[in-house]
């Protein structure tokens, strides 16, 4: 078994997103046609001794291009929230201790908490010969949020309901971005509920987004 392993999470671009209005749980339906890119995070596992709790650290990578405050708890962060949540899945302990070095930026669109959750269920998965698959992780992931499942699969994919449903596509070929990095963040929550405030009811656009 592995005593070390090292995890890349990538950010994901929304090339198309279409956003509904809130049900009854307040959680909003999307249809999105997203892609992972260049741009990533880095996740160090080292596998701790059964029993020994599980140590996390969050700093920013040097070459991060708009590092801001690290100012949410343990408890609150989406990586560290995966791993216990992996541990409930399997019934048992996978004592760890994580280094996240990131350089997608808060706030910002690009998926980065999502994609370290996604990161830390593949890497814990390997690290102990879990034996979990990709679709197995996914539906761990789905309770944390609905960028998660996508990350888990990675690549392309139209991307529908709360996150769950997923159908993988062709990657956009030749595709090349430029990412601006404005020193301003976008909270999801705070987005959309800026459109619900817009147009309170809305329709996801299923159509529009397969059409592209």
């Amino acid at each position: 078994m592995r005593e070390r392993l090292e995890v890349r999470g990538p950010a994901k671009l929304n090339l198309a997103l279409s956003v509904g209005g809130p049900d009854d749980a307040g959680m909003h339906p999307i249809s999105g046609w997203m892609t992972t890119i260049d741009l990533h995070d880095d996740l160090e596992l080292v596998r701790l001794p059964v029993g020994h709790p599980s140590r996390y650290a969050v700093i920013w990578h040097e070459e991060a291009r708009r590092p801001s405050d690290i100012d949410w708890s343990i408890s609150k962060d989406l990586a560290a929230r995966a791993h216990r949540a992996l541990e409930q899945a399997v019934g048992k302990g996978l004592s760890i201790q994580s280094k996240l070095e990131k350089r997608i930026p808060v706030g910002g669109g690009l998926g980065g908490g999502s994609s370290d959750a996604a990161a830390m269920l593949h890497g814990v998965n390997t690290l102990f010969e879990l034996g979990l698959s990709t679709e197995e992780l996914a539906a761990i992931a789905a309770p944390l949020g609905s960028d998660i499942p996508f990350l888990v699969h990675g690549g392309a994919a139209v991307v529908g309901g709360l996150g769950a449903r997923i159908d993988p596509v062709e990657p956009p070929s030749e595709l090349h971005v430029v990412l601006i990095f404005p020193s301003i963040a976008c909270p999801t929550g705070v987005v959309y509920g800026r459109l619900d405030e817009m147009r309170p009811v809305a329709e996801v656009a299923d159509d529009l987004v397969r059409s592209m």
